[in-house]
C-alpha cells in the first residue's frame, strides 16, 4: 500500500489526542435521526444478493494498461441508474482511463447485503484494487458505539451517549473481524447487553482500511431531480478533469467560536496557495459564512455545530444559533469545489437533504468529507499532507483512517477514538485530486502573436496582472520573490482566447522586489512587482 505520510507526523495525533477538543455536536434537544431499523423498513429488499453483482464492462485496453499507474477502482451503480446514467458512466469511465486508474464496473441489485458487495470487493484485492466508487442507493453497514468523549474509557452520560451510525469502514476493511454481538436497550448508564440487531459494534483484527470508498448518492435529495443531479455531477466532474472547470488554488478555514484557538496547524498552504483563516467571534455566523461561499475557491473547510441537513454558528451578541439550513444551498450555488466539513452528522448521507451530499451536489462542488456521526476529523494536517502530495481524496480518507486505526499505542482509549472518526466518509468522485486541473492531452497549436503581461509595477495591498491569448493554451503564472524562490501559484491550466485578469494579494509578503511569470505554449514573460509597506 502506497504510504504519503512521514512518520514524525504521528507525534501531532498523540499530542491533538491529550488536548480532548471540544465536540462538534448536533445542538438541538433530543435530535431524531434515521435509525438502523428505519433505513432497513426504507430499504427493504435489501435482503440476501441472488446472483452478486453484474460485471458488466471491466476497461483493460491497451491504451488503459499503457496509461495506468493509479490501480484497479471498483465502479459500482446501482441497477436503477443502469440505463439513465449510460453516457455519464461511459465518459466518467473513459476520463478516469485517461487519468491512470483501471476502472472495473458493476451494476449492483438493490437485493444485494453489504456483506455481499464486501466479498465482491475482495475479489478483485489481488488485481490491485484501491478503491471504489459507489453511485446511487446501494447498502451500507451500520456500527454501534457508547461514545467515550471524555477519554476515559467509561461511559459517563450526559457527556457521553450513544450512537448507531453508517460507516464505509466496513467495506475499506476487506480483512478486519466485524462482529454483532451487542443489542441496544436504552438504559441510559448500561445502554448495551448481549444480543444481536443487525448493527455491528465490534471491530478488531487486522482493522485498517485496505482500499478507500466513496459516495456518489442523490437519492435522499429532495430539492431536485435525482436523476436530474447526477448528470449534473457527473458533467462537473467532466469539465473539471477537463480544466474545462476551474477553480483558483484559494482556500478558507472558518472556524466557529468553540475551536477559535485551535487547528493552527492544520496545513492548508499544501493544498492551496493562498489560505484565509477566519477565527474572529465578532465575524463568524452565518450571514458572513454564506458571503464566503460565493467567492470562487478551490477548498473550503468548516468548523461549526451542525446537524445532518444544517449548520448552527454561535452568533455575535445573540443567545440563539445563526443556521443556515441545506435546503439554501441550491439557490447560494456554493462556487467551491471541495469541503472539509468538521460539522456533526453533516455527511449523514442516509438523511433527507445531508448537508454534505448537498455541498457537492450543488455549485461547483466535487467532494465532500466529514461524519455520519457526532465528532469528525481532527488532524487537518495528516489528510493535507497526503492531498498537498497530489494523491486522491480517497488515498487522503484512507491514509488518514489507517493513521487513527494502526497507531493502538497513541490510542489507548480506542472508544474514544471510534467515538471521534468511525463516521468519517467521502461523498462525492473519491479518483479526483486537487493539483492536476489540467487535461490530458493539450492542443500544441502554435500562439499567433507573442503573449503579453502587464502587472502593477508599485503595490500595497494587491497586484493586478493582466494578459492577453490568441488562442486557447496552457497557462501557468507564478510569483517568485528576488532570490527565484516560489511564492504564489495564481494559475495552471488551460485558458481561452482573450483577455484574463488575475489578483494577487501579498499579505504574508515582505517589502522588496517580486517577479510575476507568465508561460504558455512555450513563451514566457516575467515582469517585476515592487511590494512597498
Amino acid at each position: 500500500m502506497t504510504r504519503f505520510l512521514p512518520l514524525l507526523l504521528l507525534a501531532a495525533f498523540s499530542l491533538q489526542a491529550e488536548e480532548l477538543v471540544k465536540v462538534t455536536r448536533d445542538p438541538r434537544p433530543n435530535p431524531d435521526y434515521v435509525s438502523y431499523a428505519e433505513w432497513r423498513a426504507e430499504n427493504p429488499l435489501m435482503g440476501a444478493l441472488k446472483t452478486g453483482p453484474v460485471i458488466v464492462r471491466k476497461a483493460a485496453s491497451a491504451r488503459t494498461e499503457a496509461l495506468a499507474d493509479k490501480g484497479l477502482v471498483a465502479l459500482v451503480v446501482a441497477e436503477y441508474l443502469k440505463l439513465p446514467l449510460k453516457d455519464d458512466i461511459d465518459q466518467w469511465i473513459y476520463d478516469a482511463e485517461a487519468r491512470g486508474f483501471i476502472i472495473e464496473m458493476s451494476n449492483y441489485s438493490n437485493e444485494g447485503t453489504v456483506e455481499d458487495l464486501k466479498k465482491y470487493l475482495k475479489t478483485l484485492r489481488t488485481e490491485g484494487l484501491v478503491g471504489a466508487v459507489l453511485v446511487g442507493n446501494l447498502p451500507a453497514a451500520w456500527f454501534q458505539v457508547c461514545d467515550d468523549w471524555g477519554a476515559d474509557g467509561g461511559f459517563n452520560p450526559p457527556d457521553d451517549w450513544y450512537e448507531e451510525f453508517p460507516t464505509d469502514l466496513f467495506l475499506a476493511d476487506l480483512d478486519g473481524k466485524w462482529e454483532d454481538d451487542s443489542l441496544h436497550v436504552g438504559d441510559a448508564s448500561n445502554p448495551m447487553t448481549e444480543g444481536t440487531d443487525g448493527i455491528y459494534d465490534s471491530h478488531s483484527g487486522n482493522k485498517g482500511a485496505d482500499i478507500w470508498v466513496s459516495r456518489i448518492d442523490a437519492s435522499h435529495i429532495k430539492l431536485e431531480e435525482e436523476i436530474a443531479l447526477y448528470h449534473e455531477y457527473f458533467s462537473r466532474v467532466h469539465k473539471y478533469r477537463q480544466a474545462e472547470l476551474t477553480y483558483p488554488s484559494k482556500g478558507y478555514f472558518y472556524i466557529d467560536n468553540d475551536w477559535r484557538d485551535g487547528f493552527y496547524d492544520n496545513k492548508m498552504t499544501l493544498v492551496c496557495d493562498v489560505v484565509d483563516e477566519i477565527r474572529d467571534t465578532n465575524l463568524t455566523c452565518a450571514t458572513d459564512y454564506k458571503n464566503r461561499l460565493a467567492e470562487d475557491g478551490l477548498f473550503m473547510a468548516v468548523c461549526v455545530h451542525s446537524s445532518p441537513d444544517a449548520h448552527y454558528f454561535v452568533a455575535p451578541n445573540n443567545p440563539d444559533y445563526d443556521m443556515l439550513q441545506s435546503w439554501l444551498l441550491p439557490s447560494l450555488a456554493p462556487k467551491y469545489g471541495f469541503y472539509n466539513l468538521f460539522a456533526c452528522s453533516n455527511c449523514r448521507w442516509v438523511e433527507k437533504n445531508c448537508m454534505g451530499s448537498m455541498y457537492h451536489f450543488f455549485g461547483s462542488g466535487l467532494a465532500s468529507i466529514g461524519s455520519t456521526k457526532t465528532g469528525s476529523m481532527l488532524n487537518f494536517d495528516v489528510f493535507n499532507s497526503v492531498l498537498g502530495s497530489g494523491a486522491t481524496w480517497g488515498d487522503a480518507w484512507r491514509e488518514l483512517t489507517n493513521f487513527w486505526i494502526s497507531d493502538n499505542d497513541y490510542y489507548p482509549k480506542v472508544q474514544w477514538a471510534r467515538s471521534w472518526f468511525m463516521g468519517l466518509c467521502i461523498l462525492g468522485d473519491g479518483t479526483l485530486d486537487m493539483k492536476e486541473q489540467k487535461p490530458v492531452a493539450i492542443a500544441e497549436a502554435p500562439l499567433n502573436q507573442p503573449i503579453s503581461l502587464e502587472v502593477t509595477p508599485f503595490a500595497r495591498e494587491a497586484v493586478e496582472l493582466r494578459f492577453s491569448l490568441s488562442n486557447e493554451s496552457l497557462v501557468r503564472i507564478d510569483i517568485y520573490d528576488a532570490s527565484g524562490r516560489l511564492v504564489a501559484g495564481l494559475s495552471n491550466g488551460i485558458m481561452g482566447s482573450g483577455t484574463h485578469m488575475f489578483a494577487w494579494r501579498p499579505d504574508n509578503a515582505s517589502q522588496g522586489v517580486y517577479f510575476a511569470r507568465l508561460d504558455a505554449n512555450g513563451q514566457s514573460a516575467v515582469r517585476k512587482i515592487t511590494i512597498i509597506r
